[in-house]
């Protein structure tokens, strides 16, 4: 008993060591502490990288997506990237200027659908904005495994997006899905009513088959989620979709609102 007190006492003192030069803890170049495999993604001091999501196969591999301002063209860019390595190293895939002037990507997100690595497709979404009127559209893209953008799934500029997410069933999908399904919910926004809008697909992203507008109100939808959940009673899948409603855009104070789709994956 003695000796056991002895060796925590001795590991107490070391934790409380006050002078850094004595702690042998890893550091970054930068002299941040490094935090197992903890590195960079891609590595570009001059790049001002934003907007990052990242997303994982049903393999391992990390795949990843984000934005930046590409200073020899004046445009915002963006880039995907994959990594085989469990976040060690990553490459890009693809990556270029969106091709328009005066917008700004300001937000994305990802998801890598598949059950074997020939199969794995990209469904990659894009919110943009136009910095000269304000304006917002939506893009969801569909991607092959090493980026190659396939087909335009949906493009809404109808009115101001104001924020968007994707969820998927790849590993556990419902019955009626084949391969898989996928689910997109977004809030837009006109002069006289707010939406909040979900698209889903049956068939593997192939296309986004079905849509529900599932709230309107005058007041101001703002923040979105969405997750898929399935249990063996429930096999049919529900996506269930939360949302914010604030009064007005300048508005402090909101709500909270959920909904999930019955008595499916793809059901109003």
């Amino acid at each position: 008993m003695l000796l056991l007190l002895s060796l925590v006492s001795f590991e107490v003192g070391i934790a409380q060591i006050s002078d850094n030069e004595n702690i042998k803890i890893p550091l970054k170049s930068n002299k941040s502490i490094l935090f197992g495999f903890d590195t960079y993604i891609i590595d570009q001091p001059l790049q001002n990288q934003r907007n990052i999501k990242i997303c994982s196969a049903y393999n391992g591999w990390l795949y990843g997506v984000y934005s930046y301002f590409d200073i020899n063209v004046h445009q915002d860019a963006i880039a995907i990237v994959r990594s085989k390595n469990n976040g060690v190293n990553w490459a890009v895939i693809l990556e270029g200027p969106w091709g328009l002037d005066n917008v700004s990507l300001s937000k994305l997100d990802i998801l890598a659908c598949g059950t074997d690595t020939n199969n794995i497709k990209l469904f990659v979404g894009y919110l943009v904005t136009d910095t000269v009127s304000s304006y917002q559209y939506l893009s969801v893209v569909r991607h092959d495994k090493n980026g190659i953008s396939e087909e335009i799934l949906l493009q809404d500029g109808s009115g101001l997006i104001r924020d968007f997410a994707l969820a998927s069933d790849n590993l556990y999908p419902a019955n009626n899905s084949n391969p898989f399904s996928l689910a997109l919910v977004y809030s837009t926004g006109t002069l006289y009513k707010d939406s909040i809008v979900v698209y889903t697909s049956s068939n593997g992203g192939a296309s986004l088959n079905k849509h529900y507008n599932i709230a309107s109100s005058s007041k101001y939808f703002h923040k979105v989620a969405i997750t898929y959940g399935r249990c063996s009673s429930y096999n049919g899948g529900r996506y269930f979709v939360a949302w914010e409603e604030q009064e007005n855009a300048d508005s402090l104070f909101g709500h909270l609102y959920t909904s999930h789709s019955e008595p499916n994956f793809n059901s109003p």
